[in-house]
C-alpha cells in the first residue's frame, strides 16, 4: 500500500473506534461536571503557574497578597464575612497598651543654704535712783527711812519713790535670705516608641480564586 492511500476498516473497527470517542467525549463531559474547585473555591500553590494551565480549566485571580488567611466567624465583627481584611503587619503601641512599669528614680540629695548673720547688741550700762523723804523727830529734822512724829507717837514708813531707768539695750536688725537650692532628682526614662513586628510565624504561598 503506497503512502497517501485511502485506508479501509472493517465494520467492527469502525464500530470500536466510534465507541471509543463516544467514551472519551464522555469522560471529557464527566470531568467538566466532577471540577474539584467550584467558582469561588481558593487554590493553593506554591508555584506561579496559573490554575487554569495546572487544572485545564475556569478562570483564576491572585487574592490576599501579603496576608495570612482566617476563618469565617459571624460572631466576631472582624471575621464576619468571607475576603475581609485587616491586621497591622507593624504597631505602635499607644499609651493605654503600655504594660504597667515603673521608671527609676535618683536623688542626690540637696540642701540649703542661709546667709550667716548676726545680731549686734549694745548696753551702755544703766543705774536706779532712789529718792527718801524726810521725817521728823521732836525738833530733830533730817532723811530718815523711818520716823516718829512727837515723843510717845507711833512710828511710821516714810513714803519711798523710785526714779525710772532704762536699760539702754539696743538690738541691730538684720535681714536673712535663703539661697536657692534644687533637687537634683532625675527620673530615667526607656523606650523609642518605634512599631513592632505584629506577624504570626507564616510560609508564603499563591492564593488563587476562581472566578469564573
Amino acid at each position: 500500500m503506497a503512502s497517501g492511500d485511502p485506508v479501509y476498516y472493517s465494520q467492527t473497527v469502525k464500530n470500536e473506534l466510534a465507541a471509543n470517542a463516544a467514551a472519551s467525549a464522555a469522560n471529557a463531559a464527566l470531568i467538566a461536571a466532577i471540577q474539584p474547585f467550584p467558582i469561588g473555591a481558593v487554590f493553593l500553590s506554591v508555584v506561579s503557574t496559573n490554575p487554569a494551565t495546572l487544572l485545564g480549566y475556569g478562570t483564576w485571580s491572585l487574592i490576599g497578597s501579603g496576608k495570612v488567611l482566617v476563618g469565617v466567624d459571624p460572631a466576631d465583627p472582624d471575621f464576619s464575612t468571607a475576603e475581609k481584611t485587616g491586621g497591622e503587619k507593624t504597631h505602635t503601641l499607644t499609651a493605654s497598651e503600655m504594660p504597667s512599669h515603673s521608671h527609676s528614680v535618683t536623688d542626690p540629695g540637696h540642701t540649703h543654704t542661709q546667709d550667716a548673720h548676726n545680731h549686734g547688741v549694745t548696753d551702755p550700762g544703766h543705774s536706779h535712783t532712789e529718792q527718801l523723804q524726810g521725817g521728823s523727830i521732836g525738833s530733830a529734822t533730817g532723811t530718815f527711812i523711818m520716823a516718829s512724829v512727837a515723843s510717845g507717837g507711833s512710828l511710821r514708813d516714810a513714803a519711798e519713790t523710785t526714779e525710772p531707768a532704762t536699760t539702754g539695750i539696743a538690738i541691730n536688725n538684720a535681714t536673712a535670705t535663703n539661697q536657692s537650692a534644687t533637687t537634683g532628682i532625675s527620673v530615667g526614662s526607656a523606650g523609642s516608641g518605634a512599631a513592632h513586628n505584629n506577624m504570626p510565624p507564616f510560609i508564603a504561598v499563591y492564593i488563587w480564586k476562581r472566578t469564573a
